[in-house]
């Protein structure tokens, strides 16, 4: 079962934002943010986010959210 469009069928008269951990390629055309999750409170984990926003913006996933207090 193919979901493109499923949002916009159920509510034609709404914009469909949905919060995803992950996504395909061609994920930009689905209205979507993607969120990193519960992540670690550690250098390492905070080293690595400046990068992954920026790739994602040059992916064009326009929505990029992450915790950046992180989880203990």
């Amino acid at each position: 079962m193919s979901f493109e469009g499923v949002q916009l069928m159920v509510h034609p008269d709404q914009r469909p934002f949905i919060l995803s951990r992950a996504g395909p390629a061609g994920f930009q055309r689905h209205h979507a943010a993607v969120w990193t999750g519960d992540i670690y409170s550690d250098y390492a984990t905070y080293r690595a986010h400046p990068p992954e926003m920026l790739n994602a913006s040059l992916s064009g996933l326009v929505y990029w959210a992450c915790d950046t207090g992180g989880f203990s």
